[in-house]
């Protein structure tokens, strides 16, 4: 597997957002447009710009050909106010090789602090096909800044990709059992589903409730669940705290993930 081609990206969370503030405010722009916008921002070479704006509808973040907008995804995100570095996540996990890419990056000890050529010769060194050494070197350089922004305000004590994989991995498993114990649009006891889910899967209460607010807080995902609470008189089962509020129900409003099983 070669290194994932993107060669730009910007240094910062900060960055990435002032550039997707001033599209959002003028789109749909048109390239030309987009092209000065950037390099304003970034200070860099026309020939940069380009090959940056083409990494970031790679990626999906931005999307369009003559003239660009946000995707629907980074617009939810811009909307709700959230923290993008979840979106680049969502948009990273999209793509498998790239997603591989970036946790087996992150399984390397200090990869932030690495010398990138050293960083390349150990992923050589653990499978990736060789290619030109300054060809490489782009890759990896800008890899290095896309994961860096993704751990914005995140421990590096902890492979976050490999988190992401369990947490969308949750998101099947509430799905499964929910549906193993009621149909779409029922609610259901969030308590039992914590029950049965700690019995069949081997989630503790810690890591369910970290998954669940994960949940609750994503701007993609949480718009296909609802969460309820009663009066605590009729609530036998214990309540589930999220944000400062207790909650007791959990409704599937459809299915979260679908999965082709056709092969």
């Amino acid at each position: 597997m070669k290194l994932y081609s993107i060669y730009e990206f910007p240094e910062s969370l900060y960055i990435l957002s002032k550039i997707l503030v001033n599209i959002e405010k003028m789109q749909p722009v048109h390239n030309l447009e987009a092209e000065n916008i950037l390099e304003k921002l970034l200070g860099k070479r026309p020939s940069r710009i380009k090959i940056t704006i083409r990494n970031l509808k790679s990626l999906e973040i931005i999307t369009g050909k003559n003239s660009i907008k946000l995707s629907h995804e980074t617009q939810v995100y811009m909307d709700t106010n959230s923290d993008l570095s979840e979106l680049l996540l969502l948009l990273i996990y999209n793509d498998e090789n790239l997603f591989q890419q970036c946790k087996d990056i992150c399984n390397i000890e200090n990869f932030d602090v690495i010398n990138n050529i050293n960083l390349i010769y150990i992923l050589w060194s653990r499978g990736y096909t060789e290619e030109n050494i300054s060809t490489a070197k782009e890759k990896i350089y800008a890899l290095k800044r896309l994961i860096n922004c993704c751990y914005h305000n995140k421990s590096k004590e902890n492979n976050i990709f490999t988190e992401y994989e369990n947490y969308l991995n949750f998101i099947e498993d509430l799905q499964n059992e929910y549906l193993s114990m009621a149909p779409i649009g029922e609610v259901m006891v969030i308590n039992n589903i914590r029950r049965v889910m700690e019995v069949n899967k081997g989630y503790t209460f810690n890591k369910f409730n970290r998954f669940l607010n994960r949940l609750f807080n994503d701007p993609i995902y949480s718009k296909f669940v609802a969460f309820t609470t009663v009066n605590n008189i009729f609530a036998h089962k214990g309540y589930f705290s999220i944000k400062d509020k207790d909650y007791y129900y959990i409704k599937l409003l459809k299915r979260i993930i679908y999965k082709n099983t056709l092969f």
